[in-house]
């Protein structure tokens, strides 16, 4: 039986009422003596003991003036019962396209990043992905997060972007954990755009994990929730934007170690926030050859990301004069007081030199597990 697999039978369970039997025999007390005692009918007791009636608090109290047992030992007995039993009535009601949407579901990689606990046997997985969306049945998910103003019914509706819905929903789940806890001020547009300046200038730290803290400190006083999150297999995703009630959830998903990738994923998602509605979901993700997204909304925020690494008129000088040597790299770096790895990264996407070039001025990011 698949019941097995939790580690008991319903009928092997053990309910109150046979330790209340024990006590009755241990005590010489008939049972006719034991319902006077607490004021209810043999028959009631009766079905007590064969376990077809709980042991309610009113009862447990009654049971601890007759014997030398507290009412806590009688209602631990009656509550680790009822645990047991709703453990197995959960796994009897596990269906094949449960396990099925499991395996679809990312589990090992939640497992991998400590989200869902680690185990072989699909229904113990089934039940963990129940916990982990907070729904009663996985056949639901596909209400819950695909809705029609959901994201990913965004992404079914493209021609372009394949995607797994039940892994974006994990990871719509894993955007919603890490930042569901993080305090904030009232949103503030005109504050972020203040501290662009602050935000840009995080990019000089060295730990990765640091310039992820230092963010979300500067966005909290901006009313936006942030946080870097992992990558999903199926879910092609680099931002989540979200609004909650009075503040922004800000999501910008780990695909490379590259900084310069990073720090201009994370200038587009705040271009979107400029030009976006905020009654809206806005889920990102492109890949170099095609967009998966409002083309119109991509391109404002690669404008947006562009422009505020590197303003227009200062990069359209720089490759203009076609001096793409090292030297001019690291000056023009000094000058616009950016990572050398920005310049090379956006010569590299625009074709102005070979990916093969100055690969030691690339930096790579060493994210925390």
């Amino acid at each position: 039986m698949e019941i097995k697999q939790i580690g008991i039978l319903r009928e092997l369970l053990s309910h109150p009422g046979e330790t209340l039997k024990e006590v009755l025999e241990s005590n010489n007390m008939t049972q006719k003596e034991l319902a006077f005692r607490v004021d209810i009918t043999e028959k009631h007791l009766t079905n007590i003991i064969n376990g077809k009636a709980p042991i309610t608090p009113e009862m447990a109290l009654k049971l601890s003036k007759v014997f030398s047992l507290s009412s806590s030992f009688w209602n631990n007995l009656q509550a680790n019962y009822d645990s047991e039993l709703h453990k197995i009535e959960e796994y009897s009601k596990i269906s094949e396209k449960e396990k099925q949407i499991v395996k679809e579901s990312g589990y090992s990689q939640l497992s991998k990043f400590g989200y869902v606990e680690s185990t072989r046997n699909i229904e113990e997985k089934v039940i963990n992905m129940r916990n982990f969306w907070g729904i009663s049945s996985l056949e639901k998910v596909s209400d819950l997060f695909t809705s029609s103003n959901s994201p990913i019914a965004a992404f079914r509706r493209s021609k372009t972007c394949a995607i797994n819905p039940y892994a974006m929903a994990s990871w719509l789940k894993i955007c919603e954990i890490e930042t569901d806890n993080i305090d904030v001020y009232s949103y503030d547009l005109d504050k972020l755009k203040e501290k662009l300046p602050l935000i840009k200038q995080l990019m000089f730290k060295q730990n990765p994990n640091i310039i992820v803290k230092e963010l979300q400190r500067v966005f909290s006083e901006c009313g936006i929730a942030f946080s870097v999150v992992r990558n999903l297999t199926g879910a092609p995703v680099q931002g989540l934007i979200k609004k909650i009630d009075n503040k922004i959830r800000l999501c910008v998903t780990l695909r490379g170690a590259h900084a310069d990738i990073f720090w201009f994923t994370l200038f587009h998602e705040i271009g979107h926030l400029f030009t976006l509605p905020r009654d809206n979901w806005m889920v990102d993700y492109r890949d170099p050859d095609k967009t998966c997204g409002d083309e119109k909304y991509e391109k404002v925020a690669d404008a947006f990301a562009n422009n505020q690494l590197i303003p227009v008129n200062d990069y359209r000088r720089f490759v203009v004069s076609g001096n793409f040597s090292r030297q001019s790299i690291l000056k023009f770096a000094r000058e616009q007081n950016i990572l050398p790895c920005i310049i090379v990264g956006r010569l590299k996407h625009d074709k102005y030199i070979p990916y093969t070039d100055y690969n030691d001025l690339v930096i790579n990011y060493q994210w925390a597990n």
